[in-house]
């Protein structure tokens, strides 16, 4: 697991949770895959059964990378937060955040 940092958000941000694990989905498309290809009276034509899965991934948002957060979220200016160190330097650079002050002096 990825170190988190705590950081202080600049500009209000928002976002949707990690998509579930491809293994996961993996299985919910083959059981659709299934479930049109074996329906009866009449299966679906394969054209339909790949748009199907197709539009599903999509909203499933397929193969998006994980950012570190179980759900939906949302951050205002100001707010401190803890996040993935890889993800607050992404933010720093675009000026979405900045280190948070950890509360503890350094010496001098």
């Amino acid at each position: 697991m990825e170190r988190r940092v705590k950081v202080k958000i600049l500009d209000s941000i928002a976002g949707l949770a990690d998509p579930r694990p491809k293994s996961m989905l993996d299985e919910k498309y083959a059981k659709i895959r299934h479930d049109l290809s074996t329906r009866r009276p009449k299966p679906a034509p394969a054209p339909i059964i790949e748009d199907t899965i197709a539009t599903t991934k999509l909203r499933d948002r397929y193969g998006e990378p994980e950012l570190g957060f179980a759900r939906d979220w949302s951050f205002k200016p100001d707010q401190e937060v803890m996040i993935p160190e890889s993800l607050a330097k992404k933010w720093e650079e675009a000026g979405i955040c900045t280190p948070a002050d950890d509360g503890k002096s350094k010496a001098a």
